[in-house]
């Protein structure tokens, strides 16, 4: 095993082991090191789920901020390893735990979930994420974006026919 594999491989330990022992600043900074050194191995899908971890301790940390940024950062990483699936999943992950925090970012991070999955042929998969987003606009009564997203949920899963606001002109 080369020298640079048993580093990740002791960041890796060593996160889980602080994340044990509820030493989450540390266990996060372990995770971010650890999902670096794998990018360096040009190994996406394994930094990409060392960011994963990184993010949850972030949220319990309570740094929000932290949380996008990491879960964006997993996505983008999924990405890479042409896996839009995953990509989609992990900016709504980050999502759904920003939306009392930070309810524009999660609005944000779910429209660019629903866009992943939408590149990718998916649109009945983003139908949910259509939904989870119109659900932060009534949380924060954003009445003329809750109607967009509404519409926009609508003509992609091709139901425009059943919505009832689905002529409105907005």
């Amino acid at each position: 095993m080369e020298l640079r594999h048993f580093g990740i491989m002791k960041c890796t330990f060593g996160a889980n082991g602080f994340r044990l022992a509820k030493n989450n600043e540390t266990a996060k900074a372990a995770f971010k090191k650890a999902s670096k050194g794998q990018e360096m191995l040009s190994s996406p899908w394994d930094a990409a789920k060392h960011m994963e971890s990184a993010a949850d301790l972030a949220k319990e940390i309570g740094n929000w901020s932290e949380v996008s940024d990491f879960y964006r950062r997993a996505s983008e990483l999924y990405n890479e390893c042409g896996r839009p699936q995953p990509a989609s999943d992990a900016l709504a992950k980050g999502a759904r735990d920003l939306e009392e925090t930070a309810p524009d970012e999660a609005i944000r991070l779910y429209t660019d979930a629903c866009d992943i999955l939408e590149e990718d042929g998916k649109e009945q998969m983003a139908f949910d994420l259509y939904r989870a987003a119109t659900g932060v606009y009534v949380k924060l009564e954003k009445i003329q974006h809750l109607a967009a997203s509404f519409v926009s949920g609508c003509v992609l899963v091709k139901a425009e026919n059943k919505c009832r606001y689905g002529s409105l002109n907005l």
